[in-house]
């Protein structure tokens, strides 16, 4: 069934495949408008008068968040013949704390190219080395 475009009696949907794809052929693109360029306008300086200059607005510069340090959390000063309570200070390393804790016997630091390092040592030793603490 092909249909005349000037045929007014036959409804649009049974316009035949041909005549469909001619009017889908007939969609012009747009055109994309180009913008004007402005000319900019020289400036003519008079001697006899001083203009104002206009001051630049100065871009204002973001300020950098600084990071919070984390405190470290200071170990209880230990004292020789305190008891120390499970869970207070450092255990000694290779020894676990047992029961109510432990009596501090002996305090060794000793610096090591400026860095403070807690040693180890034999109780016996230290006590044969510098007597009664």
């Amino acid at each position: 069934m092909v249909c005349l475009k000037s045929d007014s009696t036959w409804p649009y949907h049974v316009m035949s495949q041909d005549s469909a794809k001619m009017k889908k052929k007939k969609k012009k693109k747009k055109k994309k408008k180009k913008k004007k360029k402005k000319k900019k306008k020289k400036k003519k300086y008079l001697l006899d008068k001083k203009k104002k200059k206009k001051k630049k607005k100065k871009k204002k510069k973001k300020k950098k968040k600084k990071r919070k340090k984390k405190k470290k959390k200071k170990q209880p000063e230990m004292v020789i013949g305190q008891r120390v309570q499970q869970g207070e200070g450092r255990p000694l390393p290779g020894y676990q704390q047992q029961g109510d804790g432990h009596v501090v016997v002996a305090l060794v630091v000793v610096e090591l190219r400026g860095a403070f390092q807690n040693l180890q040592y034999d109780v016996n030793q230290l006590l044969l080395k510098h007597g009664p603490l």
